[in-house]
């Protein structure tokens, strides 16, 4: 059960390209992509997908449980307080490309993926996070850097 719930970004792209092609069948479809494995051990596997057009995922999966994780699980809930926003919004800012300086990070906003890594939590703002002509980038973050902003799952 978990492969399909590991592949369930891809499968939900195909299935929204066929769908565009079933209401324009003079339309051609591709579905392309990468993905990225971020852990995979006995506890968690966590894999991030970019697929063509912005079709971004994370997909963090508990091995023991064999299930997969929300941000809820992932973080404490002080993370999606204002204080909590403004305390990883400087935990990050460090590792964070020149010009982004942000005041506050919201960790269930679509235009972030989260990922666990082995120890550290790996944060992908994608396009138009923090603005509309901003690239998409990936930071690493340690659990230590993390303290008290992160849960004590895998």
């Amino acid at each position: 059960m978990g492969g399909l719930t590991l592949f369930a970004p891809v499968r939900e792209r195909v299935e929204d390209t066929l769908r565009e092609l079933r209401a324009n069948p003079s339309a051609h479809g591709a579905v392309t992509g990468t993905h990225v494995v971020v852990r995979d051990d006995a506890r968690v596997i966590s894999v991030r997908y970019l697929l063509a057009g912005e079709h971004w995922r994370a997909v963090n999966y508990d091995v023991a449980e064999a299930r997969v994780l929300t941000v809820r699980e992932i973080f404490a809930p002080v993370a999606f307080t204002p204080e909590g926003r403004r305390r990883l919004a400087a935990a990050l800012r460090p590792l964070m490309p020149a010009r982004q300086n942000p005041r506050t990070v919201t960790v269930d906003n679509e235009r972030l993926l989260v990922n666990l890594g082995k120890g550290a939590v790996e944060f992908t703002f994608g396009r138009g996070y923090f603005c509309a002509g901003c690239e998409p980038f990936t930071v690493r973050a340690s659990r230590e850097r993390l303290a008290g902003l992160v849960t004590e799952h895998p």
